[in-house]
């Protein structure tokens, strides 16, 4: 059976091993990532079709930062059948990274 693979970036381990177990049980290879970098590293070696990011940028210099969300979204634009869910404080980060924003 083909698993939908979904890369978590999430820095509290409790809500990842939460994430990681709900979407176990419904046919999906959630794999965990504590922070951007290492999110870039499975990034570019597992292909993920979700990649859902809690603040994944923070603690970045501003270089970083932007080269960061260049690579996400270009791999990401690739594909229209890959997603990216992003949570974020920086109302300049979503608008760079975002088609669609929702305000909480």
């Amino acid at each position: 059976m083909i698993r939908n693979k979904i890369i978590i970036v999430e820095d509290d381990p409790g809500i990842s091993k939460y994430l990681q177990a709900a979407l176990r049980g419904h046919d999906y290879e959630p794999l965990l990532a504590s922070d951007g970098r290492r999110a870039l590293e499975m990034i570019a070696s597992h292909c993920p079709d979700l990649l859902l990011l809690d603040e994944p940028f923070k603690g970045l210099d501003n270089e970083t930062r932007q080269l960061t969300m260049d690579y996400v979204l270009s791999c990401f634009h690739r594909s229209p059948d890959r997603a990216v869910v992003l949570v974020t404080h920086d109302e300049a980060e979503a608008s760079y990274m975002a088609d669609r924003i929702l305000t909480l």
